[in-house]
């Protein structure tokens, strides 16, 4: 409480409500001098998650003043996601059988379910799930501003879309191309984190999103022009491009073969001639001809077809359609540009393929559509795998929509659970664009099975994702994961304003980790101290950092077989309490569905003297 008034405020009144929260009964100080600041306690619990309101209001000699704040309570124990998804239509109902954990924790269950009549539908959720990730380096940047130049560039084609929208998603996109810029190196070319020297297929990358962006934004040519010159500087003479090693990392480990396809595609993707490329498309036409690796041939099929050479293109599509399997999937890729692999490479794969097809024309549509409804069923909340993977599986479902140009009829979606209708139908018609989102149904899953259907009456064939989120009490490690995490504080209970430690290994194990990040949890009660960690990242204890919420984001270039990154982070005891975490994580940015938990640390922080 502060009197900022220039006499004593006699018996101030204090009142803390809250929505949600058990709020102890505050006792105020009988008066309040001149200028005068006094601190009241007031012990806060909270019985669930969920986010809630407190109000504190206060009143004392005909003044008053009232602070609202947003409390966010998470739930205890590990995140675990389940997701289902697809195509339904009037002949083609969804019906799953899902498993809620007996033990998942009271609260902590939510469910969505959602239709996407449009691409537009899928970008704007590509969009929010993406937002919710890190984003401390450049290609974490552009996995929040490519889907955006994308909805852009849906915005102009279609009519219909709201002015505030287009508005409020140029802002964003302004945004993230300034954060964008400060990722350039200062020898040209674009790294991770802006050091030097830049790398090759990471600049084509970003070469390939700001072209797509001049064309929505405002983009600096100039940049755009010396990023175009130092990737074309970079060629071998003979036929390949040069690659820098410093630093272990997922673009720069990709085999050279492929490094020198992907490169050679994104030149060609923002407008390069074939005749400047003659020495690159003949060592092309050389890799695609003596490979069977699908993310090859793939990346091959859009070379050729750019380049004008049908018939090399329609070769390897052939072959690459032969290699589909029977849900529409293509596997047996070995590897991609960003090393990735697991169900994120074969998403890249199918993505680069349908991509391929399309530009071929109408004869491969018997290849095009079980892949795209294969890319449709591993949609998980709007994101399709790692980054990579989502920004290609957009770019092919845009490319999916405008070939086929056709629209939906009006219709109805209704939600089935255990068997009977639950909610209200949702209802769309042929300007329907943005996603459908069902009635919500968490509250009638309890422990145990539940069979989930979705019927749709009218309209035609529609994507739709079901996402479910709870905690459960022990950890949903990945066997797959190359790293291991263990935090720890140096203790469990101290005194409001001395410090605390927190202590995190970080490991590899077996094999070299790129681009590892690791996601410490932090007690609500403490603050850390940010000049340290600006002192470590200086001294390349880790490539970058920044704070999300309560939860402190570490980067990684990468790691060493064998190698462990023990680090001590110095905090604060800011706030007296008694405080729990939320739980750690570590993984590889490429693979970031396998990832090593470690549970969130607790602490009791009593009250100082004031």
């Amino acid at each position: 409480l502060i009197n900022n008034t220039g006499g004593i405020l006699d018996r101030p009144g204090l009142e803390i409500r809250s929505d949600g929260l058990e709020v102890e009964k505050p006792v105020p100080p009988a008066s309040l001098p001149k200028g005068g600041r006094e601190r009241v306690l007031a012990g806060m619990a909270a019985s669930s998650p969920g986010d809630f309101t407190l109000t504190l209001a206060a009143a004392a000699g005909g003044y008053a003043d009232t602070v609202t704040r947003k409390i966010a309570v998470l739930p205890r124990g590990f995140p675990i996601e389940l997701d289902h998804s697809g195509l339904v239509g009037p002949e083609s109902p969804f019906l799953r059988r899902i498993a809620v954990p007996p033990d998942v924790v009271p609260g902590s269950l939510t469910v969505s379910a959602k239709l996407y009549p449009a691409p537009l539908a899928n970008l704007e959720e590509a969009l929010n799930a993406l937002l919710r990730r890190p984003s401390g380096c450049f290609e974490q940047t552009s996995s929040t501003s490519y889907p955006l130049v994308m909805a852009q560039r849906y915005f102009t084609a279609h009519s219909g879309v709201s002015r505030e929208k287009i508005r409020r998603a140029g802002e964003l996109l302004e945004e993230s191309y300034r954060h964008l810029l400060s990722f350039e190196s200062p020898e040209r070319g674009y790294e991770w984190f802006g050091d030097d020297p830049g790398h090759e297929a990471l600049t084509a990358y970003g070469l390939m999103q700001f072209d797509e962006m001049r064309r929505v934004a405002p983009v600096d040519s100039a940049m755009l022009s010396r990023t175009r010159d130092w990737l074309l500087s970079r060629r071998d003479g003979q036929g390949g491009f040069l690659r820098n090693d410093k630093a272990l990392d997922s673009f720069g480990a990709a085999p050279v073969p492929l490094t020198n396809l992907y490169i050679l595609w994104t030149l060609l993707e923002t407008g390069e001639k074939p005749e400047t490329l003659e020495k690159e498309l003949a060592a092309a036409r050389k890799t695609v001809a003596g490979t069977n690796d699908p993310y090859l041939l793939a990346l091959g099929v859009n070379i050729l077809r750019l380049a004008n050479d049908i018939p090399a293109a329609r070769a390897a599509a052939d072959r690459l359609r032969q290699g589909q399997a029977g849900d529409g999937g293509i596997p047996g890729a070995e590897t991609s540009i960003t090393r990735s692999g697991g169900e994120s490479l074969d998403i890249e794969t199918a993505s680069l393929a349908v991509l391929g097809w399309l530009r071929l024309g109408g004869d491969y549509a018997g290849a095009v559509e079980p892949a795209m409804a294969w890319l449709f069923a591993k949609c998980k909340a709007g994101r399709f795998g790692s980054t990579q993977a989502t920004i290609l599986a957009l770019k092919a479902i845009n490319a999916y929509d405008a070939a086929r140009s056709r629209l939906k009829a009006p219709g109805a979606a209704r939600l089935i659970v255990d068997g009977k209708p639950f909610g209200h139908p949702v209802s769309f018609d042929e300007k329907t664009r943005e996603a459908l989102e069902l009635p919500d149904f968490s509250a009638a899953l309890s422990p145990g099975e539940h069979e989930i259907g979705l019927e749709m009456e009218g309209g035609g064939d529609m994507p739709f994702a079901l996402h479910a989120e709870m905690n459960v009490p022990r950890p949903p490690d990945s066997p797959d994961c190359r790293l291991t995490l263990s935090t720890s504080l140096s203790t469990r209970e101290i005194g409001e304003g001395e410090p605390v430690d927190l202590r995190a290994a970080i490991r590899a194990e077996g094999e070299d980790v790129s681009m590892p990040v690791a996601i410490l949890g932090i007690p609500a009660g403490l603050e850390p101290r940010i000049g340290r960690l600006k002192e470590l990242a200086a001294a390349g204890r880790f490539a970058a950092w920044e704070m999300r919420g309560r939860e402190l984001v570490l980067y990684w270039r990468g790691i060493r077989a064998g190698e462990t990154v023990d680090l001590i982070l110095p905090m604060t005891a800011a706030i007296p309490g008694d405080y729990g975490a939320p739980a750690s994580r570590a993984y590889a940015f490429y693979a970031d569905e396998r990832k090593r938990w470690a549970a969130g640390e607790s602490i009791t922080i009593k009250p100082g003297k004031r």
